[in-house]
């Protein structure tokens, strides 16, 4: 395995690493917003921004990782 090779694995692996230690958060801010109907609209609304984000935040980094696992197969193959 080339260095390419060990920085997809660093890449792919401390990315799920980062999802899966911020999920019981995402989890308990969720929770919150169902818990609290329409009161605290500022908390509400900086709360469904950071579960919007890390929604966003995990896709991009499903998309890129998926990607870097086709081009480091596509690489390896060769």
């Amino acid at each position: 395995m080339n260095l390419l090779h060990w920085m997809i694995l660093f890449i792919i692996v401390s990315g799920f690493i980062t999802v899966a230690s911020m999920k019981k958060r995402m989890e308990n801010k969720l929770a919150r917003l169902v818990a609290q109907g329409e009161n605290g609209a500022y908390k509400r609304n900086r709360d469904m921004q950071a579960i919007i984000y890390w929604i966003l935040g995990t896709v991009a980094w499903g998309v890129v990782s998926i990607f870097l696992i086709i081009w480091s197969f596509n690489d390896f193959f060769e």
